[in-house]
């Protein structure tokens, strides 16, 4: 048995074609795998955010019975570990959720038999810079360190962006062990969750009028922005979707080319939804 499991993180399912005939959000390759493949119409997530939602996921219990934001418990029985003991399946994970490797995230990524971690997203504290680097005038949420790894990329290059990276290693995965069985490949990307961070050519696919200040980082609060600027965030927003939907079309196009369809099962999840103005709130944590 192979498996790909794919999470993107913080997706709407209202931004999403396969589950509203208007939405306006362009991802042709979810649409794609949809067409081909079997949508879930029931989907919850038990417990949030990012870390409780992963313990559920490893453990298939829920977390907010026993703790909050927390490290994999010794006595944990993770899927990994158990496809590993019981049926010799090797597991491998591409990340750039840093949230694994912060206080509080431990021992999730030591389940797997090997794993790869990318770089840079949100407030990973990553790249050494003494002096501040310039930050614009901006409103909503920001930290230092997002602005630190900025300034190490070009902003227009693709492979700069680590949702980009985990794909292309998740493809490189794909080349390398096409051949082989029993193998689980867990690909876990940060996106699209805040910022909204992506390319112009992204943006671009969402023309809009907006003149304020710096804003792609909504605060965990109810939403007291102008109409514009909601339209904005929810703009910005869709382009990181975009993005991700990019390189999941690539990694589609290798196993429409490897034939793999027969013998690979691919699951495409996120771990929790987002509100974008929706009951006049931004982002999560509110039931």
């Amino acid at each position: 048995m192979r498996t790909v499991f794919i999470t993107l993180d913080s997706l709407n399912r209202h931004y999403l074609n396969c589950y509203n005939d208007d939405a306006w959000v362009q991802t042709p390759n979810i649409d794609r795998l949809a067409r081909r493949g079997l949508v879930f119409d029931n989907h919850f997530c038990g417990s949030m955010p990012c870390m409780p939602a992963r313990r559920e996921m490893y453990t298939g219990r829920l977390n907010f019975m026993e703790t909050p934001w927390s490290p994999i418990q010794p006595w944990d029985d993770c899927l990994q570990p158990e496809l590993w003991r019981q049926k010799d399946i090797y597991s491998h994970m591409i990340t750039d959720h840093y949230h694994y490797f912060h206080s509080g995230g431990e021992c999730y990524h030591t389940r797997f038999n090997s794993w790869e971690f990318l770089r840079g997203q949100e407030g990973d504290v990553w790249h050494p810079l003494v002096d501040d680097p310039p930050i614009p005038k901006y409103e909503g949420k920001n930290r230092r360190a997002y602005w630190v790894n900025r300034e190490f990329m070009d902003l227009e290059n693709e492979l700069d962006y680590s949702t980009p990276q985990c794909f292309e290693r998740a493809i490189d995965f794909l080349e390398r062990n096409n051949q082989a069985d029993n193998w689980n490949l867990h690909v876990e990307c940060f996106d699209p969750h805040e910022p909204f961070f992506s390319q112009q050519k992204y943006k671009d696919l969402y023309p809009h009028d907006y003149d304020g200040p710096h804003y792609d980082w909504p605060p965990y609060a109810e939403v007291t922005e102008s109409p514009e600027t909601v339209e904005h965030l929810r703009y910005e927003y869709a382009a990181v979707v975009s993005m991700c939907d990019e390189y999941l079309g690539k990694l589609l196009d290798l196993m429409d080319e490897r034939d793999m369809w027969k013998d690979t099962m691919l699951i495409v999840n996120t771990d929790h939804g987002y509100l974008l103005g929706e009951h006049n709130w931004w982002a999560k944590l509110r039931m």
